[in-house]
């Protein structure tokens, strides 16, 4: 897991940026997933169970076979999760090729209830809340479209303070609404640990996306359009240029951080005025192509990544003077990045 700056990275942001970027991709050839979700001691079938391709809207319910179908996913390398009220859930990794239907079955191992856990209590642990706030304010972040995200069941949430760090876990997902972007998320969370002297964390988890719907027409026309200007300079945006070989067209200028350079946090002034042959140069080494429909960015070092055509929101203006955006993914550790035209996958 790689630590990420405050400020510089917005988790959640990532999250439905990338979601919004889905109707940039519709034009992609298309495959199937399908299979049975069943009892791992039993072999019976689990009703209900969800299965679903994890940064995606893709997935759907099992019926009363345990069978589920999820169809027009295209071609590329995803995680998928399966999980079900009283079972272990699960996250497999499919790489998933255009023509070839994928039949799968998931066993999912049952949660054994522990009579010591069930714990009924009329009040909520000291400095609950406190923890709450700062999780919510690291996870979602503090842009503008931030500010319309809620958490609709943050009592599912555990805290634990260990060694000047929040970790944040819970055995249930969390469900939160976007009613900037018009989005129901559904995140189960796989690590959050946040070093509150250093001001940098650790997190991880797997979000499935679901299309909010509004009787008001100007409400979903300003849904549509806020996505769509999400989307511009976004980390989805700056992978899709990068597998378009349109990194320097887009407006996108990279700089690459040498060892710890980057938790300076230097403003190196002259990645904006960085000549795309320069640019094209450290894109040649950092950047390869595996397949038709994947790519890598590898770096041992931190790329910080500028976008020049968008201006800075307005959230951020009071932190540091800056003509260009910082709030999202203008500087982050890549290590790998594996791209597709619809999916991404860290390592």
């Amino acid at each position: 897991m790689k630590k990420i700056a405050k400020h510089f990275v917005t988790l959640f942001s990532i999250v439905l940026l990338l979601s919004a970027a889905s109707d940039y991709f519709a034009q992609s050839q298309q495959t199937t997933l399908k299979g049975k979700v069943v009892n791992a001691e039993t072999n019976e079938p689990i009703q209900y169970a969800t299965v679903f391709i994890a940064f995606t809207s893709k997935g759907c319910l099992t019926d009363e076979n345990g069978e589920f179908i999820i169809t027009n996913i295209a071609e590329g390398k995803y995680e998928v999760v399966c999980a079900a009220v009283g079972y272990e859930k699960i996250t497999t990794n499919h790489s998933l090729k255009t023509g070839k239907e994928i039949n799968v079955t998931y066993e999912l191992k049952p949660v054994p209830i522990q009579v010591n856990e069930i714990n009924i209590t009329a009040s909520v642990p000291e400095d609950w809340e406190d923890d709450l706030l700062k999780f919510t304010k690291e996870f979602l972040g503090e842009s503008s479209l931030s500010e319309h995200c809620t958490i609709a069941n943050p009592e599912v949430i555990d805290f634990e303070i260990r060694d000047d760090e929040l970790i944040a876990s819970s055995k249930q997902p969390l469900y939160i609404f976007n009613q900037a972007l018009g989005y129901k998320v559904t995140i189960y969370i796989k690590e959050f640990v946040w070093n509150t002297n250093f001001d940098l964390g650790k997190i991880a988890y797997e979000p499935f996306f679901e299309d909010m719907h509004s009787d008001k027409l100007d409400e979903e026309t300003e849904w549509k359009k806020n996505r769509k200007e999400t989307y511009l300079g976004s980390f989805r945006h700056f992978l899709k240029s990068c597998a378009d070989n349109k990194v320097y067209e887009q407006g996108f200028r990279l700089y690459e951080f040498k060892d710890d350079e980057w938790f300076k946090r230097p403003i190196v002034k002259s990645v904006l005025w960085q000549s795309e042959k320069s640019l094209d140069t450290l894109l040649a080494r950092i950047l390869s192509k595996d397949s038709d429909n994947s790519f890598k960015i590898e770096s041992k070092n931190t790329i910080a990544v500028l976008f020049l055509n968008k201006g800075e929101d307005s959230n951020y203006k009071w932190y540091k003077k800056r003509v260009y955006r910082t709030d999202e993914l203008k500087i982050f550790p890549v290590f790998l990045f594996e791209i597709s035209d619809r999916n991404f996958i860290v390592q």
